[in-house]
């Protein structure tokens, strides 16, 4: 039998040490570097592979090593087309609120004060009694505008959906996107009777960045009642911490990972980044006329590897490795809706509160218009820049909607496609415990040779220490 090496490997080596990641498997190898070099041999048909059969069996089980007539692009598409039609589980994103008592400039959502109708949850209910026949699972996602502000129209229609699941033995999840303003101690407890077991919760820096990046809708700051809520919060959900970031905030994310460690918060919460783009597709929304200060896609791979590294340092855990998906979000799954609070069916995230991109009304959810074809024909491997990726197993197209409304590959694209070589680098001294090196300083970090995001440095109070 003819080998090769598959063509989602990532290699790196480090000193005598060598790691390669697999992106159809997820999974990391880590040899000497002697060994790597005979593994390339083997499989270039030099050798036996006696001296390296225990390792060679392995790679193949993790796919590094494939059959020379193996097509891993027809598999991922194959993989892609059985998640997208998969008919077993339902998935509701469902928008208790369209209303929002925040004003954040660089929303996508096109908002306006309603809150979810009993004759939408009624349908919704309608929906998951039709579809039990065919499913194992129910899974919810909560959001708004603000979902808390229709928090009893989110614990009503919680109960009758975890009833009907729990009757006909199906699995039931939850989880739950908020700005935090309503996320007490007393709102989280009641959230978990609900079975809504995580929390979303966006802040974009200290006070001064935060307060700005996500003021009041009546005006007022925001920060420090957030944090209190999560420190409360996290007692009885998980709480992952967004921080959007741009050129205006992200060389003062490490000060805001300091708030959150002074808080209490290292070890409770998660801590993530999203990366704020400028692919509009509303007219309507804050995002249109937000002022466009966007991190390239290299950049935003470049510093989440620092912000990584500092999160860690200050407690607050690692990613890891990248995993494979089949298909990337709602958008692209037939078994997925997002429902408004009026009964609006749409398929993505970014679509909602824009009635033009609507692909029907849950009232008669069997019935939609033209504008469903366009997702559920969306395919990645059609596309030449995807079908050639390194990161094609991990991101399978990345977002959908930002490849309809902009030719910006930046807007689309997750960051494993520009910074993977110095991930699994980075994963290789992590399992061969060796120091990373010295630590990034955000305050002054600078993605790209002639980019100055900051020319300020910023003293802290606590500094990291490496755990």
């Amino acid at each position: 039998m003819n080998l090769k090496l598959s063509r989602y490997n990532v290699w790196a080596d480090v000193g005598e040490r060598s790691g390669v990641f697999n992106g159809m498997t997820g999974a990391l190898t880590v040899m000497a570097r002697e060994e790597r070099h005979a593994v390339e041999e083997f499989v270039a048909g030099h050798g036996s592979g006696e001296s390296i059969a225990a390792r060679l069996e392995e790679l193949v089980r993790k796919r590094v090593i494939i059959n020379e007539n193996h097509d891993e692009l027809a598999e991922l598409r194959q993989r892609y087309d059985a998640t997208r039609w998969r008919s077993d589980a339902l998935a509701y994103t469902v928008v208790t609120s369209l209303g929002c008592n925040f004003d954040c400039p660089y929303c996508f959502e096109s908002k306006h004060p309603s809150l979810l109708k009993p004759e939408v949850a009624d349908a919704l209910v309608g929906v998951l009694r039709d579809s039990l026949p065919n499913i194992n699972r129910l899974a919810v996602t909560w959001m708004g505008g603000e979902p808390l502000l229709g928090s009893d129209q989110l614990f009503d229609l919680s109960e009758r959906l975890i009833s009907i699941c729990d009757a006909n033995d199906k699995e039931y999840s939850a989880s739950i996107i908020t700005n935090g303003w309503y996320l007490t101690a007393e709102m989280a407890r009641a959230l978990d009777a609900r079975r809504v077991r995580s929390a979303q919760v966006t802040i974009d820096g200290p006070p001064d960045i935060d307060d700005v990046n996500r003021p009041h809708r009546g005006g007022g700051p925001t920060f420090t009642r957030i944090v209190e809520n999560i420190a409360q919060a996290a007692d009885h959900i998980e709480v992952q911490v967004r921080i959007n970031v741009d050129t205006n905030n992200a060389h003062r994310a490490e000060e805001l990972l300091v708030l959150l460690a002074d808080a209490g918060l290292a070890g409770r919460v998660r801590v993530g980044l999203g990366k704020i783009t400028d692919a509009v597709s509303n007219a309507a929304a804050p995002l249109a006329s937000y002022t466009k200060s966007c991190l390239t896609g290299p950049e935003f791979g470049s510093f989440e590897l620092a912000f990584n590294a500092i999160a860690e340092a200050y407690g607050f855990g690692f990613p890891g490795a990248p995993q494979p998906v089949g298909t990337p979000c709602t958008a692209v799954r037939a078994g997925e809706l997002v429902v408004g609070s009026d009964g609006e069916m749409w398929k993505c995230w970014d679509d909602i509160g824009d009635p033009t991109q609507a692909i029907g009304t849950i009232s008669d959810y069997r019935t939609t218009n033209s504008q469903l074809q366009k997702w559920l024909e969306y395919h990645p491997a059609d596309d030449p820049h995807c079908s050639t990726c390194i990161a094609m197993p991990v991101c399978m197209g990345g977002c959908a909607h930002h490849d309809f409304h902009t030719d910006d590959r930046d807007a689309r694209c997750g960051s494993f496609r520009h910074n993977h070589v110095d991930r699994v680098t980075g994963l290789l001294r992590r399992s061969a415990g060796l120091d990373a090196g010295p630590l990034p300083d955000l305050a002054r970090f600078d993605p790209l040779p002639g980019r100055l995001i900051s020319a300020t440095p910023v003293t802290l109070s606590l500094r990291p220490v490496r755990v």
